[in-house]
């Protein structure tokens, strides 16, 4: 299983791939467009889930993924700071 994180916005977006034990495989800045999606996340022929943050431009990405992912949830913008914020990091 991979996990991916996306961080959306309208024109570019930063997404990180990641395996089961928690190695980034890939972390890149691209382009916010479902080519970009294919070509990102997409090479990777494994099941993977994908994590957005609910923003203003989270639709289309979100849409894109699922075309990817086999899982695909929202993140709930204020607890990401919070969780981003803990001293656990």
């Amino acid at each position: 299983m991979l996990y991916v994180g996306v961080d959306a916005h309208s024109e570019t977006s930063w997404i990180t791939v990641m395996d089961e034990k928690g190695k980034v495989l890939k972390r890149r800045e691209m382009s916010s467009s479902r080519k970009a999606v294919q070509g990102t996340p997409g090479r990777y022929r494994q099941p993977m889930k994908a994590t957005l943050e609910a923003s203003y431009s989270w639709a289309p990405m979100y849409d894109w993924l699922d075309e990817v992912a086999d899982d695909g949830v929202l993140a709930h913008p204020p607890k990401v700071g919070a969780i981003a914020e803990a001293p656990c990091w």
